[in-house]
């Protein structure tokens, strides 16, 4: 997914993106492998980052609550949080 639009500050960072419906190839097509995708801009996601001290949280509309307790369903999301503080080499507190 491209970003429609980025917002960042030194406290919140927001992203909107649309999403993508794959005809044929499934996963591979953000590999950059051959397949059939095309732009689904009826269906868009948000994404709001905002830098709150303390211990890391969710607020959706599938979780509310912190990251150490998200459910079996979110833990793809969980992981990448995890990997994209370690890249960046900030600090994480996620109790």
């Amino acid at each position: 997914m491209s970003a429609e639009k980025v917002t960042t500050s030194e406290q919140i960072a927001i992203g909107v993106a649309h999403s993508k419906l794959i005809l044929i190839g499934e996963h591979a097509v953000v590999h950059g492998q051959p397949a059939i995708a095309i732009p689904f801009p009826l269906v868009g996601v948000e994404s709001v980052v905002e830098y709150v001290p303390g211990s890391i949280k969710f607020d959706s509309s599938f979780y509310h609550g912190p990251m150490n307790l998200a459910p079996k369903t979110m833990q793809g999301i969980v992981n990448s949080v995890k990997e994209t503080l370690n890249y960046l080499e900030l600090p994480k507190k996620i109790c």
